[in-house]
């Protein structure tokens, strides 16, 4: 994956982590249940809507840092923590190259190969 492409990624686990009551929903599945939750449980837990949760969670399932397993009728959540260790390890990369000079810039391939490169506007 190139550095811009990481850096995209990046972006978009900030915006999925990017609500207090998302990072709570992480925080719970990680560390009060066992394996995992159902959508009853967490609505009994934060006192909010079933639909307002389960978005969330659609939100979160979509960057793959929640897993969800139907069962019968229910579909339990719990925390991609595989995922998660490799996120971190992915926006640790891209902290450091956001402080590491780039000796091509302002040549650099990827802002000339990508119209959408913030640096080369």
């Amino acid at each position: 994956m190139r550095d811009y492409e990481k850096m995209l990624l990046v972006v978009d686990i900030f915006k999925a982590l990017g609500d207090p009551v998302r990072m709570k929903l992480i925080r719970v599945l990680g560390t009060q249940f066992e394996n995992s939750a159902s959508v009853g449980d967490l609505v009994k837990m934060f006192k909010i809507s079933q639909p307002a949760i389960s978005q969330h969670l659609k939100i979160l399932k979509n960057m793959n840092l929640v897993t969800a397993k139907k069962d019968s009728y229910f579909v339990y959540y719990s925390v991609n923590t595989e995922k998660i260790k490799e996120y971190k390890k992915l926006m640790d990369e891209v902290f450091v190259l956001g402080i590491t000079k780039c000796d091509k810039f302002p040549d650099c391939e990827e802002c000339t190969e990508n119209a959408n490169c913030e640096i080369k506007k």
